[in-house]
C-alpha cells in the first residue's frame, strides 16, 4: 500500500478506533488510565526490555541477549521521502506520543 493511502486511512479514523497497530502508543496502552511505574522505548531499551520480560518467564539471559542484538529488518527500496503536508499531518495524529513519549519532531 502506498504510504500516501495508509496515511489518508488514519487520518480518517479517530484515535483509539483504529487497528492497534496504526493507532498511537499513547491510546493503546490507555496511557492516561493507568499508572505505569516504567515504560520502556523500543528505540532506546529493547535490550533491558527483553532482559526483564523473558528472563521472567524463565528463559536464558544470554539467549535473550542473542536474539535482541539481531538487526531490525528495513528494505532499503522503499521511498521513506514524506512531503511537509505528510510531516505536519502525521505530528497532527500522533502529537500525544511526541509529547508523552519525548519523540523528536524529525521522527
Amino acid at each position: 500500500m502506498p504510504y500516501k493511502t495508509f496515511l489518508q486511512r488514519i487520518a480518517s479514523q479517530k484515535t483509539g478506533q483504529r487497528n492497534h497497530h496504526r493507532d498511537t502508543q499513547t491510546s493503546v496502552i490507555q496511557l492516561h488510565q493507568f499508572q505505569f511505574s516504567r515504560i520502556y522505548k523500543y528505540e532506546s531499551d529493547r535490550e533491558e526490555l527483553f532482559q526483564q520480560v523473558f528472563s521472567r518467564i524463565g528463559f536464558d539471559e544470554d539467549w535473550v541477549l542473542e536474539r535482541v542484538q539481531n538487526k531490525l529488518n528495513f528494505s532499503p527500496s522503499l521511498d521513506n521521502s514524506f512531503d511537509e503536508a505528510e510531516i505536519q499531518q502525521m505530528r497532527v495524529i500522533y502529537r500525544d506520543d511526541l509529547e508523552n513519549f519525548s519523540y523528536p519532531l524529525e521522527v
